[in-house]
């Protein structure tokens, strides 16, 4: 009898304490996510101080009229945009109050191909606190190019040696594995080389901040990359909480910004997303950890026909075009058509009613550059290495 008295005694403590562990857990999860939260947020709120007070004030107004007329079109005919659409209006009109300030911001940097010394280090986040979003752009670039590309590459290099040792112990092998591995062995040997000078990296912040930084300041080649390039490690999240907040926090918003200037491939994408099969490409994928936007059929096929529309006026536009571009611009066309169908078939009449409307819309608002887009300045560097020119989607 005492025995199963202590038994239950020893039973019940056993239970609470398990129970306090698990609050404990929680609590510490929850507390984390909330410091990561406030973290990003952090970035925001200095990105918009950072703005000069007059150029502030006007992207303010600028958004706020947008915001109403975008929601005021979007509740007509009982459509209600999703709050990722909704929130990507103030991304572009960020991406168009930044026109004004692009040239002056690349005549300030400093000039491309140097180590990242803790002097340059220095100059560039002075520029980026002071609104300056290419050097934010760059900073992203160089810390990208000298710790996270190592970083990674060194993971991945580990991986694929791992398999090819498991492979040879049971006598096989795998010639494409060998290639693979002989390759990064020499790309890390390359980044070491390129990297030996730039010190400042390793007391850096890491890229993705840096280039969230200049997505919000309204550098739209930076907002497409975030969106586009995740930059942290899916197998170290205990380092990656902040990132993984601000991906989750912001790749919608943005995606669709990016995607409604009439970047095609981020078109399709937000077709997927907002379809409800968002692509993935394997396990280790981060952008399943990101989450992605809430289903809308109707602004799935919205974007599905300004990709048809879009591949369809680059042929026509296309006299420059080379066989192999005009061959290429015409699967795109015939892969966009399949999706618009594969979406209608799931949608009601008034769905494709909306779509329409809205990718109308889209098309309307896009620049000349979207199916022309002019030619990107080359710059010939004497002894010209692999990495050099790295930062140049900031300088262009």
């Amino acid at each position: 009898m005492q025995v199963a008295i202590f038994r239950s005694r020893w039973m019940r403590r056993a239970i609470v304490a398990l129970a306090l562990i698990v609050v404990i857990a929680l609590l510490l999860v929850v507390g984390r996510w909330y410091v990561a939260t406030q973290r990003v947020q952090d970035v925001a709120t200095h990105a918009a101080q950072s703005i000069a007070p007059g150029d502030s004030k006007s992207t303010a107004s600028t958004v706020r009229r947008a915001f109403s007329s975008s929601q005021a079109q979007a509740d007509r005919g009982g459509y209600r945009l999703p709050e990722s659409a909704g929130r990507a209006t103030i991304h572009l009109h960020a991406i168009e109050a930044y026109a004004s300030r692009q040239e002056r911001d690349l005549a300030a940097l400093p000039p491309p191909n140097l180590p990242l010394t803790a002097e340059r280090f220095a100059q560039l986040k002075g520029l980026s606190d002071d609104g300056n979003a290419r050097a934010a752009c760059v900073l992203a670039e160089e810390v990208t190019k000298c710790g996270f590309l190592p970083s990674m590459g060194e993971k991945e290099l580990q991986y694929r040696e791992r398999k090819l040792q498991a492979l040879q112990r049971e006598g096989r092998t795998d010639d494409r594995l060998v290639k693979q591995i002989a390759g990064s062995r020499a790309m890390l040997k390359l980044l070491q080389e390129e990297c030996v000078a730039s010190v400042a990296v390793a007391s850096a912040e890491p890229a993705w901040r840096h280039m969230l930084r200049s997505a919000l300041l309204g550098f739209e080649p930076a907002m497409s990359r975030f969106v586009s390039s995740p930059m942290f490690d899916p197998t170290d999240l205990s380092a990656s909480v902040d990132a993984l907040a601000a991906y989750r926090s912001y790749y919608g918003p943005m995606l669709d910004a990016v995607a409604q200037r009439g970047d095609s491939f981020r078109m399709a994408v937000a077709a997927r997303e907002y379809g409800g099969t968002p692509l993935r490409f394997n396990v280790f994928d981060v952008s399943v950890l990101i989450g992605g936007v809430s289903r809308d059929v109707a602004r799935a096929l919205a974007f599905a026909y300004a990709t048809v529309e879009l591949h369809s006026r680059q042929i026509a536009a296309g006299t420059s075009l080379s066989e192999k571009e005009r061959e290429q611009a015409a699967r795109q066309l015939a892969s966009g058509r399949s999706r618009a169908a594969e979406i209608e078939a799931q949608s009601t009449p008034d769905e494709r009613l909306q779509a329409r409307a809205l990718a109308d819309q889209m098309i309307a608002n896009w620049s000349p550059d979207v199916v022309s887009p002019r030619p990107k300045a080359t710059r010939e560097t004497p002894g010209k290495s692999k990495f050099d020119d790295f930062d140049s989607m900031c300088r262009d």
